[in-house]
C-alpha cells in the first residue's frame, strides 16, 4: 500500500503504535455509549437517535482504521490499565445526558486535541490524512455535545449541580490519561509535556 512507500525508524513507528492502541480502547468506548442509550430513547427524538447511529458508525471505523495502522506496522501493544479506568466512567453514566457530556464535550474535546496533535506529529503523508479525516467526524460529535449541554442547562436547570459534579468527576478521569504511575507515584504532567515536547522536536530532526 501507501505505506510501503516510506521507511519509519524503528523507535518511532514502536510509539506510534502504542499511540494506535490507545486511540482503538478510547474509539471502542466511544462506539459502546450511543449503541447503549440508543434504544432507550423515545422515537419521537427521531433526528437524535439517527444522529447517535451515525456516530456509532464513525467511531467503529475509527477503532477499525487505528487498529489496522498497528496491525500495518509494528503490532497493537498492550492496552492501558488506567485507560480503561478512565473509560469505563463514559459508559458508567446514570443518565444519556450525563454520558454525553463526558463523551462528547470532555472525552471528545481532548481527543480532538490529540488527533490535531498526532496529525503534527504523523512520521509520513499516509497518517497525516487518517488523522485529518477522523478529525472531521469528531469535530460533527462534539458540536453535537455542546449543543445538548446547552439545551440542557437553557431548559433543566435543576440538572445543572448534578452535571457540575460528573464533569468534576469527568475531568479527573481525563486527566489519569496524561499521566504515568512510576515506582514512587505520579509523574506531574508538566514533566511528562515537557518529556513530550523534546520528542516532538525529536520528530522533526528526524523528518
Amino acid at each position: 500500500g501507501d505505506m510501503d512507500k516510506y521507511e519509519i525508524p524503528e523507535d518511532i513507528e514502536v510509539a506510534f503504535c502504542q499511540l494506535c492502541t490507545l486511540l482503538s480502547e478510547v474509539e471502542m468506548i466511544a462506539t459502546d455509549l450511543p449503541a447503549k442509550w440508543s434504544h432507550h430513547m423515545n422515537s419521537y427524538f427521531q433526528d437524535v437517535k439517527n444522529f447517535i447511529a451515525t456516530q456509532a458508525i464513525d467511531e467503529a471505523r475509527h477503532a477499525e482504521v487505528f487498529r489496522k495502522r498497528a496491525l500495518a506496522g509494528a503490532g497493537l501493544f498492550r492496552a492501558s490499565v488506567r485507560g480503561e479506568h478512565a473509560l469505563k466512567g463514559i459508559l458508567e453514566a446514570d443518565s444519556y445526558s450525563e454520558g454525553s457530556v463526558f463523551l462528547h464535550v470532555l472525552g471528545e474535546g481532548f481527543i480532538l486535541t490529540l488527533f490535531r496533535s498526532s496529525e503534527y506529529i504523523s512520521p509520513t503523508p499516509v497518517e497525516q490524512r487518517m488523522f485529518q479525516l477522523v478529525m472531521q467526524d469528531e469535530a460533527r460529535h462534539v458540536s453535537y455535545g455542546l449543543q445538548h449541554l446547552k439545551y440542557l442547562m437553557d431548559n433543566c436547570p435543576e440538572v445543572r449541580p448534578q452535571i457540575n459534579g460528573f464533569l468534576d468527576e469527568a475531568e479527573r478521569r481525563i486527566f489519569l490519561l496524561s499521566e504515568r504511575s512510576v515506582r514512587t507515584g505520579f509523574v506531574p504532567m508538566r514533566d511528562v509535556l515537557k518529556e513530550s515536547i523534546k520528542v516532538i522536536e525529536k520528530l522533526f530532526e528526524k523528518k
